[in-house]
């Protein structure tokens, strides 16, 4: 199933942002001192006080997870199915490991801990010609006047090593072009003027 993930953010390189245009803000979103890093309260305080737009600062959460917390397959068995957000975020956060829910739950808390509007969204995606039988969980946040989707899942599994550039495949990611690819369960989170 990784591989899926690795192959179709291969293939939809094209989604998000030139990432030069955010090379300043991932390197100083990646030196957060670890010791403020074991809550997303302390990550949220750090990034509102070294970023000073809603853009960086919502660049900085991205680039935060993408690169510390790592898709990780026996994490699916840790889910408690009747677990609220808080517990998801603090189990992923200690391990440093998670699921694209870990990946949606901490990206949000954090968005929301430095003031912005975020929420998960949940849906099925398609990998190569069929929709997979699993949910899947992304995110919206509203930064510059507008709604913007973003799957810090998908481009955490494209990193190999931290010292490559965070991806920026599915950052901002253009809902015309992500429908093709992930399909909310409630249509207003394509965020389409004519939903699919």
């Amino acid at each position: 199933m990784l591989l899926f993930f690795v192959l179709a953010i291969q293939c939809y390189r094209g989604y998000g942002q030139d990432s030069n245009e955010y090379a300043a803000t991932d390197q100083q979103a990646l030196t957060i001192p670890d010791a403020q890093t074991n809550s997303t309260s302390d990550i949220a305080a750090y990034i509102t006080s070294h970023f000073d737009t809603d853009s960086k600062r919502v660049r900085a959460v991205y680039a935060w997870v993408v690169a510390n917390i790592q898709y990780s397959t026996d994490s699916v068995h840790r889910i408690i199915l009747d677990a609220d957000r808080d517990q998801l975020v603090t189990i992923a956060l200690r391990r440093r490991k998670g699921v694209c829910e870990n990946f949606a739950a901490i990206f949000v808390d954090i968005c929301q801990k430095c003031g912005l509007r975020a929420y998960a969204i949940e849906g099925y995606t398609r990998q190569g010609n069929s929709v997979d039988r699993a949910a899947h969980a992304w995110c919206t946040v509203y930064t510059d006047h507008q709604w913007r989707l973003f799957d810090p899942t998908w481009d955490a599994s494209a990193i190999s090593n931290h010292r490559q550039p965070i991806p920026t495949s599915f950052f901002q990611a253009d809902p015309a072009e992500l429908i093709q690819t992930h399909m909310p369960f409630d249509p207003m989170f394509q965020l389409l003027d004519h939903p699919i």
